[in-house]
C-alpha cells in the first residue's frame, strides 16, 4: 500500500480522485483494480485477473479530463463450443468529467455524442465507471476460443474440435425437401 498524492490518503487500488488536489500541469497515475469490482452489479464481467490502468489528469476550468489505457484479461466461453477461454483486451480510456451543479446552475446530462463524459459532485471524480464501460466494450459480441473454431455437430452434438463424427451433412434447405419430389 502506498500514499495517493492525488487521494490523500493510502491507496490500494481505489479510482476515486480528488479534484483539487489536481495541479494545474496536470498529473499522471497507474492503478491496478481488483477483478472483484467487475463480478458486481447486475452485468458482471468475468475477468481472470486485475485490470490496469495509466493515464493523465488534467483540469480545463472545472472540468477534468483523463486520457489513458487499460488492460485486462476477459473470462469468456466460445460461442461455438460453448469451450472456457481467456482473451487479453486493451483499449483507451478517455473521459472528461463535468460538474453535476456549479455556482447553483444544474449541468445538462451529456447527450448521445458526448458519451465519454461523466458528471461529477461535490470534489471526487471516479474513473471506475469510465474504465468498467471500456471492458464491457471490449466483449466481442461472439466470443470465440478461436478463428477456426468448428463448435459442435448439428445431429449428434460432438465437439467437432476434439473429434470427428460420422453424421452425413444434409444439403440443401430441409424446409424445400417436400418440393424435391417435383424435380425429376
Amino acid at each position: 500500500m502506498s500514499h495517493d498524492p492525488l487521494t490523500g490518503q493510502e491507496s490500494s487500488g481505489g479510482l476515486t480522485v480528488k479534484v483539487p488536489l489536481i495541479p494545474e500541469e496536470g498529473t499522471a497515475g497507474e492503478w491496478t483494480v481488483d477483478p472483484a469490482r467487475f463480478a458486481e452489479g447486475a452485468h458482471p464481467i468475468a475477468l481472470t485477473g486485475p485490470v490496469s490502468l495509466a493515464g493523465s489528469l488534467y483540469k480545463a476550468g472545472s472540468a477534468v479530463n483523463f486520457q489513458g489505457r487499460m488492460a485486462a484479461t476477459l473470462a469468456l466461453e466460445c460461442s461455438r463450443c460453448l469451450a472456457p477461454f481467456t482473451l487479453p483486451v486493451e483499449g483507451e480510456v478517455n473521459t472528461v468529467f463535468l460538474p453535476a451543479e456549479e455556482e447553483g446552475v444544474k449541468a445538462e446530462e451529456p447527450d448521445a455524442e458526448s458519451i465519454d463524459a461523466q458528471l461529477y459532485e461535490g470534489d471526487e471524480i471516479d474513473l471506475f465507471i469510465p474504465l468498467r464501460d471500456q471492458v464491457a466494450l471490449a466483449i466481442p459480441m461472439r466470443p470465440l476460443c478461436r478463428e477456426d473454431c468448428k463448435g459442435f455437430c448439428p445431429q449428434c452434438g460432438v465437439n467437432l474440435n476434439e473429434k470427428s463424427c460420422a453424421c452425413v451433412t444434409p444439403t440443401g434447405d430441409p424446409r424445400l425437401a417436400a418440393l424435391k419430389k417435383f424435380i425429376r
